[in-house]
C-alpha cells in the first residue's frame, strides 16, 4: 500500500506505549479529508478492546476520536483521542489519551495482510474467557507442567513471566525464569503471558495471574470460541492440581520457593 499525506486509508498495525501497552490493528477508510474505521487493541494486561474511530486530516496530521465498542470482561474503557503525524518512513507517530486519564504514544505502520490472511479469515467476534483461581501453592515441577500446558497451541509466541523480586518488577522469558528459580526465595505474585497472531491485527492470548491478596485468574482471548473455552478449562484443570481447598496457603504465605 502506497501512503501519502492525503492517503491514510488502509490497514495499520503497531504498538501502544504509556500507561497501557499492547498491540493495535486499525483499518481506515477515507473520503477527502475525513476518515473512519475500527481499531482493535490487544492490551497486554486487559485483553481485547474494539473502538469505532472517526476524524479528519489537516496538513498531514490526523486527529481521530475513538468510541469504545467492545471490552474484555471487567475492562473499563474511555473515549480516546489520537493525534497522528505521517513520518518519512511511511509510519504514523501518534499520541493518545483517554477520558479516564490513561495516555501514551503509538507507532503504526501500513500493512497488507492479504498475503497471509484472506478476507474471509477476518473475525466477526472476539471471544474471552476468564476463570477465577483459588488458593495455590506451586513447586518447580508444577511450574514446568503449567508452562507446558499454556504454551501448547502456540507455534510463534514465547511465554513471558513477570514477578516481583526485592521490590522490583522483573520480566523474563519462561526459559530464563525456570533456569533461575533457585535464586528466587519467594514469589508474592506471578504473571504468565503468551500471545501470537491469529487473524489480521488480532492475537490469541493467554494470561495467568497469581496474586497474594488480589483475585487470581486465567484469561484467554481469541477468535475461535471452542479453543478459548477449551484452553481456559485445560489450564484451570492443571492449576486445580495445586489448589489447597482447606487452608488458603497462597493468601497467607504467598507462592513459596519451588523445590
Amino acid at each position: 500500500m502506497e501512503v501519502s499525506i492525503s492517503n491514510f486509508q488502509g490497514k495499520w498495525t503497531g504498538r501502544i506505549y504509556g500507561t497501557n501497552t499492547g498491540n493495535v490493528f486499525m483499518e481506515l477508510s477515507q473520503t477527502e479529508n475525513q476518515v473512519q474505521g475500527i481499531a482493535h487493541l490487544c492490551d497486554d494486561k486487559f485483553g481485547i478492546a474494539l473502538y469505532d474511530i472517526s476524524g479528519s486530516i489537516t496538513d498531514g496530521t490526523m486527529i481521530i476520536n475513538g468510541t469504545p465498542k467492545q471490552a474484555s470482561e471487567g475492562g473499563i474503557l474511555g473515549e480516546t483521542t489520537i493525534i497522528a503525524e505521517l513520518k518519512q518512513d511511511g509510519s504514523l507517530a501518534s499520541r493518545w489519551e483517554t477520558t479516564i486519564g490513561s495516555a501514551g504514544t503509538v507507532r503504526l505502520y501500513p500493512h497488507n495482510y492479504e498475503e497471509k490472511f484472506s478476507k474471509t479469515a477476518e473475525p466477526e467476534q472476539i471471544y474471552n474467557k476468564i476463570v477465577p483461581i483459588g488458593s495455590v501453592r506451586l513447586f518447580k515441577k508444577d511450574v514446568n507442567a503449567l508452562f507446558n500446558i499454556i504454551e501448547k497451541d502456540f507455534s510463534e509466541g514465547r511465554l513471558i513471566v513477570t514477578y516481583m523480586q526485592r521490590s522490583n518488577e522483573v520480566t523474563r522469558f519462561a526459559t530464563d525464569f525456570v533456569s533461575n528459580l533457585d535464586d528466587i526465595e519467594e514469589l508474592r505474585s506471578l504473571k504468565i503471558f503468551i500471545q501470537e497472531p491469529e487473524a489480521p491485527g488480532i492475537n490469541k492470548m493467554v494470561t495467568v495471574d497469581f496474586f497474594e491478596r488480589d483475585s487470581s485468574s486465567v484469561r484467554v482471548s481469541g477468535i475461535n470460541e471452542s479453543w478459548v473455552v477449551g484452553k481456559a478449562e485445560s489450564i484451570n484443570k492443571e492449576i486445580a492440581n495445586y489448589q489447597n481447598k482447606v487452608v488458603t496457603n497462597y493468601r497467607r504465605c504467598g507462592l513459596r520457593k519451588p523445590n
